[in-house]
């Protein structure tokens, strides 16, 4: 199957973590405030990001692109919380994210990228 739009397996919110606290977002999701980070890449990155190695892509381009966001039930890597916050913030950057997103949190894997090889967890 092919997937045309933006993948998160497993993976926590834009520039979550600082230098002072640099697994913040792994360690503790719940005092990570998800909605200081929206306009994160454009003030860190200004309206020309393309020009600055440590940017992303225009926000923009995720307004109405579509997003599949995995974290396997037995991820022992990012707990309970960190992908969530992920969602949280990607839902601030969606025109419609109940439409869009697709989040997949109950299969039995441990902190991987599923393929049809990868054994599932009991």
């Amino acid at each position: 199957a092919t997937f045309s739009g933006s993948c998160i397996f497993a993976g926590q919110p834009w520039n979550c973590n600082d230098y002072d606290h640099p697994y913040r977002c792994r360690t503790d999701p719940d005092n990570v405030d998800v909605g200081s980070l929206v306009d994160d890449p454009r003030r860190r990155c200004g309206q020309n990001p393309i020009r600055k190695t440590e940017c992303v892509d225009p926000v923009e381009y995720l307004f109405e692109d579509r997003i599949f966001v995995f974290r396997g039930k037995h991820d022992d890597v990012y707990g309970p919380g960190v992908v969530e916050n992920t969602v949280g913030l990607l839902a601030q950057l969606l025109a419609e994210p109940g439409r869009t997103m697709k989040l997949v949190f109950d299969e039995d894997y441990e902190h991987v990228l599923p393929l049809p090889s990868t054994a599932k967890t009991n």
